[in-house]
């Protein structure tokens, strides 16, 4: 189910602020045959062209379909021009500000009693596969998740109120010997922060992580991140520094504390792919309403099951990854740290 784009709509409407471009269009509206140029004049006492303006106009916004046709009803040469004549058009217009589509949800729950009636099934069934259906058909030709909620009524937020990276990204021993910005694998974290800090000018930014050497003396990550974010272009006013949390779970509550987020504000959560379940389940346990976004992917996707390593070292690398995290999940769960042993995005 498409509709217009609001701004089309919104023109055809505004096209109906002239009163005598709306008695034109209501005259053409009631005639049972096609109005001439002529005819509309001589009802309104207009000037043949004054006329043809407002419907012409008219016929622009899709008001009016336009027709030609000899009303002399004669063909051939000598029969004369025929004449534009104007008729209602097919098109039905509804506007309202701010865009909402009443009409869908009453299709979807028209569709639901119908196929509840016909089918024997609950009516609150048939409306959820309806309303699934009708989802994945918008989903299917819409260019992005935004696209999609803005066509049908939504008002989607794009701009972010904070942004929180989770440390992992830094190698803490180098970097505290040299004083440098050395990045290890999920170093992808902290560039794809600096990318959102610019697309996403006012934005908060908080870094989020203690010292991750088990053995070696390091220097925790937020201090290295807001070096190196610093000299990435990033205005240290935005950046708020947490780095006493030794672990995912400090992670999620030393941030809430430090942020105390508000309801209704959107915060995006940056960590590599195979961090995020873990990372999700305990924002959400520490009561830290967050949005996934995932970096660092190590993998193509499903297709990646069926195609061995490229090393035994790459293999064995991948493995304990996969390790880490799902000890970690269970772990977590167990501990009483998390309430989702299989987190969601």
């Amino acid at each position: 189910m498409t509709r217009e784009p609001l701004a089309q709509r919104l023109a055809a409407v505004t096209a109906l602020d002239d009163p005598t471009r709306r008695a034109l269009l209501e005259y053409v509206s009631r005639s049972a045959e096609p109005v001439g140029k002529d005819a509309a004049a001589a009802a309104f006492d207009l000037p043949r062209s004054t006329a043809a303006f407002h419907l012409d106009r008219l016929a622009e916004q899709g008001l009016l379909a336009v027709e030609y046709r000899r009303r002399s009803g004669r063909t051939g040469p000598g029969s004369g021009r025929p004449a534009k004549l104007y008729r209602r058009a097919d098109r039905e217009v509804t506007v309202s500000v701010p865009e909402r589509h009443y009409e869908l949800a009453a299709a979807l729950l028209a569709g639901a009693v119908e196929r509840a009636t016909t089918g024997g099934i609950p009516v609150v069934e048939a409306l959820a596969d309806a309303a699934e259906q009708a989802g994945r058909a918008m989903g299917t030709h819409a260019g992005s998740l935004h696209d999609v909620l803005e066509t049908h009524g939504f008002e989607p937020r794009t701009e972010p109120d904070g942004i929180v990276v989770l440390g992992g990204g830094f190698e803490g021993a180098i970097n505290k010997a040299r004083g440098g910005y050395e990045l290890n694998r999920g170093g992808d974290r902290f560039v794809e922060a600096a990318v959102l800090a610019r697309r996403y000018p006012d934005a908060r930014i908080v870094i989020s992580g203690g010292v991750g050497e088990l053995i070696l003396d390091g220097e925790d990550d937020a201090a290295a991140a807001s070096r190196l974010l610093t000299a990435l272009g990033v205005a240290p006013g935005r950046l708020t520094l947490e780095g006493k949390s030794r672990n995912t779970y400090e992670n999620a509550v030393f941030s809430r504390r430090l942020v105390e987020p508000k309801p209704g504000e959107t915060w995006l959560l940056v960590t590599s792919a195979s961090h995020m379940p873990r990372s999700m389940a305990c924002f959400r346990a520490a009561g830290f309403d967050i949005t996934a976004y995932p970096v660092d992917y190590r993998t193509r996707g499903p297709a990646d099951l069926k195609r061995p390593a490229e090393t035994i070292a790459k293999g064995l690398e991948a493995a304990d990854l996969a390790a880490h995290e799902w000890v970690g999940l269970i772990t977590y769960r167990a501990a009483g740290l998390t309430a989702e042993l299989f987190p969601k995005p």
